[in-house]
Parts: structure tokens; sequence; C-alpha cells
């Protein structure tokens, strides 16, 4: 059945082994954040076997679904209030930034009977302004120290993946040294620094980086071994995952009739249909996931636009004569897998 995407979890793996190798080297705690498998446990499972502690998703409801898989979870997204209930039930620590969702996350885990371990979530404004305002921070602190069902596991951040190395580093130094100083002020121990994600692997060696920084969280790392601006990180394997889909119609340059798609998208073809390219008709729709997302292995195919259920390709200059039936294989970006792996149209396929 098409469309579909594979996982080859061998290379998911390997990924893995070497950023648990690479991340112990440096005393770094690892989260592997697995957004990308929404849900789907045959991508944890491989995590887990290999040693992950800890993954971290998005969604609360993700994490349910892994509830049998033995491995600490983490909700890397604040809470909302009417999601507490199952945060308590299927999470073992969150990320928090607002006190009064504390107050009830308290109350109830309380009525649970559970704990729940917290990281105090400081953006990148206030990183700039911490120093100026550690009396609101130590006020927020001294009440979250009474809260009798949060443990208070440390501090995190998330830093934009489009900053130059040297800001970066400047920033989660700035949090490192307001850790020290909320610590010596309020007479408690800080362990942990949450400290970002598969960017973060371009800076890890830096002799101007505060070792305090000492968690980082890793998705599109050890599931795509891509770093920094989507680049690939040289000891990982890239090729994790591909996409096929069907050909359903070919607009062969010998005909002058248009494709006849049928549905919603009828109109894909108006106005600049030309009659000397041969173009290709897929099965995938920006429903499934943006073209802009997808990249042809073949590199002479084109793709010219999309509708909620088809995608149009342009199929003149490629060495292989495609006809209705054949499959058309993508690389994909993040943002391409996301789609996909949430998308109930698209088949997902595993190779061990």
């Amino acid at each position: 059945m098409y469309p579909k995407i594979t996982w080859d979890l061998s290379k998911i793996r390997r990924n893995c082994r070497e950023l648990l190798k690479e991340t112990a080297n440096r005393n770094l705690d690892l989260v592997s954040v697995v957004n990308l498998a929404a849900g789907h446990e045959e991508i944890v499972w491989a995590l887990a076997i290999q040693g992950i502690k800890t993954i971290g998703d998005s969604r609360v409801l993700n994490l349910k679904k892994y509830q049998d898989i033995p491995i600490k979870k983490m909700l890397l997204r604040a809470p909302m209030l009417k999601e507490l209930k199952y945060l308590v039930e299927y999470a073992d620590c969150t990320f928090i930034s607002d006190l009064q969702t504390m107050r009830n996350l308290n109350q109830e885990a309380i009525r649970q009977n559970k704990h729940v371990e917290i990281i105090l979530m400081i953006n990148e404004k206030e990183l700039h302004t911490a120093f100026d305002s550690e009396y609101h921070f130590i006020e927020e602190l001294t009440e979250i120290t009474t809260f009798s069902n949060l443990i208070l596991a440390g501090l995190g951040t998330n830093l934009s993946q489009y900053d130059e190395p040297e800001i970066v580093i400047n920033k989660l130094n700035n949090l490192a040294h307001f850790k020290r100083i909320l610590e010596e002020k309020m007479g408690i121990n800080i362990s942990l620094i949450s400290c970002g994600g598969s960017n973060h692997i371009s800076i890890w060696d830096s002799e101007n980086l505060d070792r305090a920084n000492n968690q980082i969280r890793s998705g599109a790392g050890i599931l795509m071994g891509v770093g920094l601006n989507h680049e690939p990180i040289p000891f990982l394997e890239q090729e994790t995952s591909w996409l096929e889909a069907q050909i359903i119609e070919v607009y062969p340059s010998t005909l002058s009739t248009k494709i006849t798609v049928t549905g919603g998208d009828h109109q894909l073809l108006a106005g600049d249909s030309n009659p000397n390219h041969k173009q290709a008709v897929i099965a995938l729709g920006h429903q499934d996931c943006y073209s802009n997302d997808l990249i042809a292995t073949d590199d002479n195919i084109k793709i010219l636009r999309q509708g909620p259920d088809y995608t149009i390709l342009d199929v003149t200059n490629s060495e292989k004569d495609y006809q209705v039936g054949d499959v058309i294989k993508f690389n994909l970006t993040y943002l391409a897998n996301l789609a996909l792996m949430n998308s109930e149209y698209v088949v997902k396929e595993y190779l061990i």
C-alpha cells in the first residue's frame, strides 16, 4: 500500500549507540526526543533496547501509548490545565514555567498519590533579564520547594536553531551562572540544566561552554542524523527514513489533454500545463505532507504543485519512463517526517 513511509531501525539504533557514547564521554545526560514517532512504539522500543533512559515528547497522549515501554517519560511542552490528570498518569517529568499550573499540578499529583519531576523553563528573553529579576525567581522557587508532590529536577531552556554558536554559548553560560546564583541564595542544589536539542552537538566541545549545561535533548540527531540547520552530523547515519508514493496518472508529452484528477484538486493544472512536458500525479496531498519538504531521489524530477489529495510532478527529464503504478521515492525533512507519521493515510513500515 502507498503512500508509505519507511524507517530503517538499524540506522536509528546505530545513531543511538553513537550518541550515548559521545554524551557519556562528555558527562551529558541524553534525552531522546520522539515527536517524530508520533505515538508509534516501534521507534521508541528501538531506542529503549539500546539503552536510552529517557524519552521526551510534546504530546501527553503519545506518552500514554508508550506506557508498556520501561523508560522514563518527559513532557517537552508546558502542560495545559485540562491535561494535568493525564500528565500525572503518563509522564514522569515535565517542562513547566507557570506557577499557577504548578500549583494545580501538585494538587493533581497529591490526588493520584504520585510525584512528578519538573524542569523550570526559562525562555530566551528571561535569559537576558534573569539577573535583573532574580528576586522574582527566588520568590517562585521558594513556593516550588513547598510543593509536596513536585520535585524540582532542574532548569531548562529552548534556544533558536538559527542563532550563531557564540550566541548560544553566551545564553547557556548565562543560564549556568544564574543557576549558581539561585543555589547560593536559596541554599538548594539544582543538579540539571536541560539546554537544547541536536544543535547543541555543534558546540558541546567548545572551551567556552559552561559544563553545568549537562543535558541535551536530541530528536533530529538520533532519528535523522542531522543537527544545526539540518546539517548532517558526521558520525551519525542519515537517510534513516524515506517516502514512497505511487503514480496514479501520467500526462504524456504526446497528448494534448490535461490530467483529469478528480475531486477538490481538479483545477490543479489549470492555466499552466505544458503539452511538451511529461507530468505525473502521485496519490499524496498536503493533508499528508507539504511538497516543499519532499526531495525526490531522482534528481531529474521536479515537484510542480500540490493540492489536498494530489501532487503533480514534472518527469520530463528523467531517464526512467514513468508509468501509472510506478513508485517514486523521496527523502524527507524533519517536517515531512513529522507530518507523514501523523497522517493516518500513510502506511508506516519499519526495517529491523
